[in-house]
């Protein structure tokens, strides 16, 4: 699950029925979707106050069986021509190019660097890659300048 923190600090959620916590960094990053389906209903209250964002994409059935997505974060469409879709957890790789400024806002706006070394791993476009290559270089030398 791609997430955005919005607020200046980090954002620690407990995971439901563990005494474990998720905590979400400034910037984007990208917590694991067993993980975020037991912090969905706490970070569910954090989206809702605008103070964090959540990725989501739309799949087909045979998408959805192929992957195991957690239950929790699964819902159906509910819009006319989407109807026999699903909306799942995006992934880096689900991010069209052109969604305007979205693929590279999230790039742009992650500083945490696990979460860009598993979006290389993902991700296959060279230009994209080329991108998270270099954010990633500028957070590692400290070069980013708002």
């Amino acid at each position: 699950m791609i997430v955005t923190n919005k607020t200046n600090g980090c954002i620690g959620i407990p995971m439901k029925g563990l005494t474990e916590i998720v905590n979400l960094v400034p910037g984007t990053q990208d917590v694991s979707d067993d993980k975020y389906a037991l912090i969905k209903d706490t970070a569910g209250r954090w989206a809702k106050a605008g103070h964090i964002t959540e990725e989501y994409t739309k799949v087909d059935k045979v998408i959805l069986e192929k992957n195991n997505y957690p239950k929790e974060l699964v819902t159906e469409c509910e819009e006319g021509k989407d109807k026999d879709k699903f909306i799942v957890p995006a992934k880096i790789s689900d991010i069209d190019r052109r969604s305007g400024e979205k693929l590279d806002e999230l790039i742009k706006g992650c500083f945490h660097i696990p979460t860009l070394e598993k979006w290389l791993k993902e991700e296959i476009r060279s230009d994209i890659r080329a991108e998270i290559l270099n954010q990633k270089a500028l957070v590692e030398e400290g070069d980013i300048k708002d």
